[in-house]
């Protein structure tokens, strides 16, 4: 199931540190704590377990803006590492902080629809999508989930 998600183009990919969502300051950046600053790379190279690793210890520690950054590598590493359950608590986390950071309800959502969780698939792409109207591979996302949320309503 995960996999044909990843060829309907359900997951993500490496949009969430690319975001401007997550654009900042000169300071925000030197004052980045190097275990962010680690998994950041990790991430970067697509080693999702090492994020995974580095940032699971806890980020309690971090400043708010560096616990969103922390929050949205994970659940994104997470949908990469096919664990939706996990992915799905990151992400709800990462929205938490972040509520407008589109590339994380894409996420989520494709962790609910890998759940068979179609309805809750359909509201996060739906709010991918109102976040990030250009981006078109959320429409396609929020279309496939609720023609799955139908058939999947139809056939109870």
């Amino acid at each position: 199931m995960w996999k044909s998600l990843k060829t309907l183009g359900l997951m993500t990919g490496l949009i969430a540190i690319q975001s401007p969502a997550f654009a900042g300051s000169i300071t925000d950046i030197m004052s980045t704590p190097p275990l962010l600053m680690k998994a950041e790379r990790a991430f970067d190279k697509g080693y999702h377990a090492r994020v995974v690793d580095l940032l699971s210890g806890g980020t309690s520690s971090f400043k708010p803006a560096a616990q969103s950054r922390a929050a949205s590598l994970l659940c994104q590493s997470h949908v990469q590492l096919s664990n939706a359950p996990k992915a799905i608590d990151a992400c709800t986390t990462s929205i938490g902080f972040a509520p407008t950071h589109w590339a994380d309800f894409n996420a989520r959502g494709g962790a609910y629809y890998s759940l068979g969780h179609y309805g809750k698939a359909a509201e996060d792409f739906a709010k991918a999508a109102e976040l990030a109207p250009y981006e078109q591979q959320v429409k396609v996302n929020l279309r496939v989930a609720e023609r799955a949320a139908r058939t999947q309503f139809a056939s109870k």
